[in-house]
């Protein structure tokens, strides 16, 4: 139980910051046994580092323990301030937090702070909870008269980001869904100019499986905090399950200034990078599937007169770029010129160029596969958090038609009817389901298999695949995933026999119109697939 009783009536002036303070009174009761009285005003002071904690007084009635002290506030912060107070303090009593920020000991390299955070999880698996004292004490102990750098380097200790994947592996047991606090360690490394301190961060922080991390906007973000003290070259981020953390090193700062920015800023600029992920399209592709779409590109191709055929697949994306696989079958008098091609300013990687068959004298057919990355800030809608495929396509299709004047778009269609196929499926079923639909539809298999099967059958395999129960999946076959809402999306197969055999499996138990692949009947391809239903 928290008891705040608010005296607005109490003014003193404080002489050495020259303006009034109001003073609030606080009582705290809570059981002993939570966390220490130390680790309690550690926090307080840490968040409120402006204020100053006086007449302070302890009582104790058995199991309980009472705390009562005056906060000092400047006046004109005091209603605003005394809301964050009582979040504060909720928070501590309920045990959400120890400390919102831990700081590991001075005197230590960047090198030893991977060694400490180690040592420091540690501690928390084997005796939790643990008071923020009480670690302290364990550190100091166990290393007293051993932090310097030799120690540490004798050990083959490095890279100190690795805190943060110790910290992983104890919020998963013990703070699931829960704030973690940031850490920082200051050290001495030699320069050009004589001895300079410089402050390490890590910023452990739950990353739920739905979500993803802007990092190009984090750097701008800390960037516009820190200014010239912060170097984007010291940034890393890290991933571990549904954890994530930042690292990264100030310069020439003062410790007070560290510790305030951890506090106030830096929960804002996390929060703030932090957005919903919405299911694009990825359209797995094995050898056997790109090996059909050249056998009929190739089919296409018969005289110097053809355009260049091109199928474009939509292979990933980052936080920097947005990732297309492309093949092209064209006829070609004259080898493929790979610098020429790769002076047209895209971020290229070519994977393959083949001679395929002769046509007639010089002319003959030739394969190109590469990678085109695109920087995928002109196509993230950041304000919806949706990624724009069919402009980033398009923008790649418009690269191909400037290096060889004439293209067909041989698996655009496809596309097309995809997402017809898709809104067709959603007018029918609850717009709650929507939402899990689109990560059924997205991850479930390749573009072309998708398209054979018709809304109905789709339906019945959505609402079907929502009851398995994960006990009596076989592990065999494909690799699942539980989502938050309850859906069993099947995410990755191990191989492609696996994949077919389970695609086969689902078409026989909603019983949909087969998929008839036949690559004899030219004048009826969907740009690249023949695609009959029958029965």
């Amino acid at each position: 139980m928290i008891t705040l009783i608010e005296t607005g009536s109490l003014f003193a002036m404080d002489v050495e910051k020259g303006h009034r303070t109001d003073h609030v009174s606080i009582r705290l009761d809570f059981n002993e046994t939570q966390f220490s009285l130390d680790s309690l005003l550690g926090a307080l002071k840490m968040l409120l580092p402006e204020a100053r904690l006086e007449k302070l007084s302890a009582e104790r009635e058995e199991d309980r323990f009472h705390l009562i002290f005056d906060l000092a506030l400047p006046l004109e912060e005091l209603e605003d301030r005394v809301q964050v107070v009582r979040r504060i303090l909720t928070a501590l009593s309920e045990k959400r937090i120890w400390s919102p920020i831990f700081r590991l000991p001075d005197a230590i390299s960047a090198k030893g702070a991977e060694h400490v955070g180690k040592m420091l999880i540690d501690l928390l698996l084997e005796r939790f909870p643990w008071t923020l004292d009480d670690m302290l004490a364990k550190i100091f102990e166990d290393f007293s008269g051993a932090m310097h750098e030799r120690f540490f380097e004798e050990r083959g200790i490095h890279v100190p980001v690795k805190i943060a994947l110790k910290m992983f592996g104890f919020a998963k047991r013990h703070q699931r869904n829960k704030p973690l606090f940031p850490a920082f360690f200051s050290y001495v490394h030699e320069t050009l100019f004589g001895p300079h301190r410089s402050y390490g961060v890590v910023v452990p922080f739950p990353l739920d499986e739905t979500k993803y991390f802007d990092k190009k906007s984090c750097i701008v973000q800390l960037r516009a905090l820190f200014g010239r003290h912060f170097d984007s070259d010291t940034f890393y981020y890290f991933v571990r399950g549904p954890f994530a953390a930042l690292f990264f090193e100030l310069n020439a700062y003062d410790r007070e200034t560290v510790r305030a920015f951890l506090a106030h800023e830096i929960p804002g600029v996390v929060r703030r990078c932090k957005k919903n992920k919405l299911p694009i399209p990825v359209y797995p592709r094995n050898a056997e599937e790109e090996l059909r779409f050249i056998l009929m590109m190739k089919n296409e191709v018969s005289a110097a007169s053809d355009p260049v055929h091109a199928a474009l697949f939509f292979s990933g994306y980052d936080t920097e770029s947005v990732r297309f696989s492309v093949i092209i079958v064209r006829p070609a008098e004259a080898p493929f010129d790979r610098t020429a091609f790769l002076e047209h300013g895209h971020d290229i990687r070519i994977e393959k160029v083949r001679f395929l068959e002769k046509i007639r004298g010089k002319l003959f057919k030739e394969l190109v596969q590469f990678v085109v990355n695109l920087p995928i800030d002109p196509f993230w809608q950041r304000d919806d958090d949706l990624l724009d495929v069919l402009h980033a396509r398009s923008i790649v299709l418009r690269f191909l038609s400037t290096v060889f004047v004439q293209v067909r778009d041989f698996n655009g269609s496809l596309m097309s009817r995809e997402k017809q196929l898709l809104d067709e499926v959603k007018r029918e079923i609850d717009p709650k389901y929507h939402r899990e639909f689109d990560l059924f539809f997205y991850k479930m298999f390749p573009l072309e298999k998708k398209l054979a099967l018709e809304p109905k059958s789709l339906i019945a395999l959505f609402f079907k695949i929502r009851k398995i129960d994960p006990a009596k999946v076989d592990r065999s076959i494909s690799t699942w995933q539980l989502e938050e809402n309850g859906l069993f999306s099947f995410l990755a197969f191990q191989t492609v026999r696996e994949k077919n055999r389970f695609y086969e499996t689902l078409l026989d138990q909603t019983d949909p119109k087969p998929l008839v692949i036949d690559l004899s009947k030219q004048d009826n391809h969907c740009l690249g697939y023949v695609i009959d239903g029958q029965g």
